[in-house]
């Protein structure tokens, strides 16, 4: 679920695979995010993510997916799974809020200039 949410801010696709019961696609995330965590440069990613950039369409697919609205998307809970796990939810969950505050201070700043 945290890995799933990281993807979709880093804008990598899911892997999507037939369900053989179900007939319909289905969309994973760990393969990619799997990947993504083996690049070299992870960490330097996370750090320099690029918040500014952060479009309306990625909150509307973190909305979507419902993860962050999940009751153990928080902190507390993903530390029973990993305490790397959590910082990685804390990362998502400060990039959801950030969005919003910076809808806030784009036209402040605007007018300031």
């Amino acid at each position: 679920m945290v890995m799933s949410t990281v993807c979709i801010l880093m804008k990598i696709a899911p892997a999507s695979k037939m369900n053989p019961e179900t007939q319909k696609k289905e969309y994973d995330y760990w393969k990619p995010a799997q990947k993504m965590m083996n690049g070299s440069n992870f960490r330097n990613e996370l750090l320099n993510y690029p918040k500014e950039d952060i479009t309306e369409d990625l909150i509307k697919k973190l909305s979507t997916a419902a993860f962050l609205e999940h009751p153990n998307f928080n902190r507390t809970k993903l530390e029973t799974v990993s305490g790397t796990i959590a910082s990685f939810g804390d990362w998502v969950m400060a990039m959801h809020k950030f969005y919003f505050v910076n809808k806030i201070v784009i036209p402040k700043k605007a007018a300031l200039a």
